[in-house]
């Protein structure tokens, strides 16, 4: 009679469209190995079950070993994140170029703050000017009085 584990691997030889030759080369075994255990006569050993794992690895070994769930692991479906990577690549263009304006932005601050000192001292300049303009009207006039004093004299 089989052992439950000699009838899963025998199930798995044949989903996976192998004859007792093909499996034993695919595993790298002796034939006389897959035929005592296909037969009952053996139990697989460790080793086996090893290289049953190792060359099939969407077999899942809770099966194998134990005859629970499904044979094959479930396979992980990636959800599609490319609309999402999609949007991730506009926002970092639109930062890249929003950084690229920021600079250019900061520096024409830059410039114009210069321009805004440049003409507070202009402003000062230009303050300093009208007092000296208007000191020079009331010598002016200081010395247009002069010369009527003299001048009626």
């Amino acid at each position: 009679m089989l052992d439950e584990l000699n009838k899963r691997i025998i199930t798995l030889m044949v989903q996976k469209g192998h004859s007792k030759s093909t499996f034993a080369k695919v595993l790298d075994v002796s034939l006389p190995l897959i035929t005592h255990i296909t037969s009952g006569r053996n139990k697989p050993g460790i080793d086996l079950i090893q290289k049953i794992l190792i060359e099939f690895q969407e077999v899942n070994p809770r099966w194998l070993l134990l005859g629970e769930e499904e044979m094959e692991n479930r396979k992980v479906e990636m959800p599609d994140m490319t609309d999402i990577q999609v949007e991730l690549n506009k926002m970092k263009i639109e930062l890249i170029s929003s950084k690229s304006g920021f600079q250019m932005v900061k520096e024409y601050h830059k410039i114009l703050m210069d321009e805004i000192l440049h003409l507070q001292e202009i402003q000062i300049q230009l303050n300093d000017m009208e007092s000296n303009a208007d000191r020079y009207a009331l010598k002016i006039e200081h010395l247009k009085d002069q010369i009527n004093i003299k001048l009626k004299i």
